[in-house]
């Protein structure tokens, strides 16, 4: 089950410590760090319901985009915008 109660520690550190790792970055390598912490973060959860549970809790009250004022929108499916790796296996391999 996915715990939606404050768990974190140190919040304000983790922010501080999130926002560092932002810095100095381009919107493009900022998504792509994103992405990366997602990924390592599903990757330690390892849970598949429980993933379910944070993605279905993510979009709850975000309305779909309209095509012509998506920003970013693409003609790729999702999971090839992610990351240049999108398929678990290579992206372990990266991990590395």
């Amino acid at each position: 089950m996915l715990n939606t109660d404050p768990n974190i520690a140190d919040p304000d550190g983790f922010y501080e410590t999130l926002v560092e790792l932002h810095r100095d970055l381009t919107p493009e390598q900022s998504r792509l760090v994103n992405a990366k912490l997602i990924l390592l973060l599903t990757n330690h959860i390892g849970d598949l319901s429980v993933l379910r549970q944070a993605m279905a809790n993510a979009r709850q009250g975000v309305a779909p985009a309209e095509h012509e004022r998506s920003y970013g929108r693409s003609p790729e499916p999702p999971h090839q915008r992610l990351l240049p790796f999108y398929d678990m296996a290579t992206f372990a391999t990266r991990l590395m």
